[in-house]
């Protein structure tokens, strides 16, 4: 028996270090330093005590003095719970960022270091470089963990890959760190090895990017799922308070909060899932395009405004109309954010061919690649024609990182800007412009090919929001219409003549069915909704924030005419 309870303590005991090692590495992929300790004493418990006290001071003094009821007064029993889960998502949280994150930037990483390789640098001074890149983000910190391990502490490049590749939150960076530190211990070649891996990790890379598209699609389909049953809410909404005594703007308000928490969940999980890819870079210097629509931004608002309040004093046709009518210029706006998106792409489209055409004619010439370009701007790469050549007059005044730095600034592509940035190192360093050419030109095509199957995907998605504003609009206006002449022949004086009025609830009158203020806030209703419809899918196609003004404006107007119009249809063929 004694030997049995020793073979079962121990057991146990090995569970429980395994089970506290698992933990251990979890909490070390959030980052920030976690370790069980630090969780549990500057997390968990600093968050459960914090909704004990407040649910105390909740339940025994404020609610002591100002009574509440309702689900006001279950606050005290449910925040502590609310605390504690908050606790428990915050290293899933984090774990979830960094491992975005990674993703984000591992393609841009995966080439800086294949094309920097062919400049022949040791293993330590290629993830050196590396952990200098602040646009890596996350993984430049990976970088300088490597670099540490591996000469700080002595462990060496074989140890210290397989020693950040267990506590990496990324699967994409794990598997190639698996791969590196065995190409590594084989004693292969790096150059070769990172040559190859390009391929590998873009696989990967766009497995991942088309996992997210699907999942935003298979979100686009449930969230217009929830939209037509929203709708049949707010019939139900609207009509419910005929059957009882609810009062009816009560219900409006809890249709209106009901279609709003659904819309902010949708677009918060749409920001999560979609990967991050902005078309447009954030430089200080600008396309010409750019500098166009920055300008156009303060006149084109502040005559949005002149609009608004002329028509708010004069009062020429009804709020919803005066409303559409003064944003409508937001709609110049939004149309030359439109502009700057298609001239970008454009030049985007053009940049694989060119960058391969400088890699392989500097590979054969040799020397300077001013001479090389000065040459490739007499052929015709599109809209990139005019940068090429503004790129050329400035390498010829011999200051290269700035002409370069121009050149991608002046693009506008957020793409060409970081490609640009990394065939300046390699190339200037004296790597192989041929193969850095054409491994830059195939990755920035990969990444092109994504953009356009995500910009098909934007597409639809736009066709289902606007037909989804459509029917939203004339389902929640028609039964409004009807609730309005059912009520004004029930109690506001009509023609029609009903046995058994007497019995419809007290609270169903004509003082408190106000069909105007109803009218304005299912109207409101659509103009949120048409504003996060909006935003939803400039955050899917990954174009400029402002583009999202043209399908605001659009939504804004289908609202308002629905609002104006069905009204009237409906006392045509309806005379109560």
């Amino acid at each position: 028996m004694r030997g049995l309870e020793g073979d079962f303590r121990e057991k146990l005991r090995e569970k429980a270090v395994k089970l506290w090692e698992e933990l251990s590495s979890f909490l070390l992929k959030a980052g920030r330093g976690l370790t069980i300790r630090s969780y549990m004493f500057g997390v968990f418990v600093p968050f459960t005590v914090f909704g004990i006290l407040v649910s105390l001071v909740l339940k025994l003094f404020v609610f002591r003095y100002f009574p509440v009821e309702g689900v006001v007064a279950l606050i005290p029993y449910f925040f502590p719970l609310l605390c504690i889960f908050i606790a428990l998502v915050y290293p899933f949280y984090y774990i979830y960022a960094r491992a975005k994150n990674i993703d984000t930037h591992i393609p841009l990483f995966i080439t800086y270091l294949a094309t920097l390789a062919t400049t022949g640098p040791s293993r330590k001074i290629l993830f050196q470089m590396a952990a200098e890149k602040e646009e890596f983000e996350t993984l430049a910190e990976e970088a300088k963990k490597i670099v540490k391990i591996a000469d700080a502490w002595n462990m060496g490049f074989i140890k210290a890959c397989r020693a950040v590749a267990k506590t990496t939150p990324s699967i994409i960076f794990q598997d190639f760190l698996e791969r590196l530190a065995h190409s590594f211990q084989a004693g292969e070649d790096i150059k070769e090895f990172l040559r190859k891996e390009v391929n590998v990790v873009m696989n990967e890379y766009e497995r991942m990017y088309k996992r997210s598209l699907y999942y935003i699609e298979a979100a686009n389909n449930m969230y217009l799922n929830m939209i037509i049953t929203l709708a049949f809410i707010a019939a139900f909404a609207l009509i419910f308070p005929m059957l009882t005594e609810m009062n009816i703007n009560s219900a409006i308000y809890g249709m209106f909060l009901l279609f709003f928490l659904v819309d902010v969940a949708m677009l918060l999980f749409i920001r999560r899932i979609t990967p991050k890819d902005d078309l447009l870079h954030n430089l200080k210097i600008k396309s010409k395009d750019m500098i166009m629509l920055e300008k156009a931004l303060i006149p084109t608002v502040l005559a949005s405004f002149i609009i608004f309040m002329v028509l708010l004093f004069t009062r020429p046709f009804s709020t919803p109309v005066n409303v559409a009518i003064s944003q409508t210029p937001l709609l110049i706006l939004g149309m030359l954010a439109g502009r700057v998106e298609a001239r970008v792409m454009r030049k985007d489209d053009n940049f694989p061919t060119f960058i391969r055409t400088v890699g392989a004619a500097a590979g054969v010439r040799g020397g300077s690649l001013t001479p090389v370009i000065g040459a490739l701007r007499l052929h015709n790469y599109g809209a990139l024609t005019e940068d090429i050549k503004a790129l050329y007059r400035r390498l010829t005044l011999g200051d290269v990182n700035r002409s370069w730095r121009f050149f991608a600034g002046e693009t506008g592509s957020n793409l060409i800007d970081k490609f640009s940035r990394i065939f300046i190192e390699s190339a200037y360093s004296g790597g192989d412009t041929a193969e850095i050419g054409e491994t830059l030109g195939n990755s920035f095509a990969r990444m092109i090919g994504l953009r356009k199957f995500r910009r098909q995907l934007a597409s639809s998605l736009k066709g289902m929001l606007y037909s989804a504003m459509v029917g939203i609009s004339i389902s929640i206006f028609i039964i409004v219409t009807l609730v309005d002449s059912l009520g004004r022949g029930l109690f506001g004086g009509g023609s029609v003549s009903i046995e058994g009025i007497e019995f419809m609830p007290v609270k169903f009158t004509a003082v408190q069915f106000d069909m105007s203020l109803i009218m304005i806030l299912v109207w409101v209703l659509l103009l949120v909704h048409a504003a996060i419809s909006s935003v939803i899918i400039k955050i899917v196609d990954g174009g400029h924030m402002y583009n999202s003004l043209v399908h605001y404006v659009t939504m804004m107007w289908i609202g308002t005419v629905i609002t104006v119009f069905i009204p009237k249809f409906f006392a045509q063929i309806i005379p109560l």
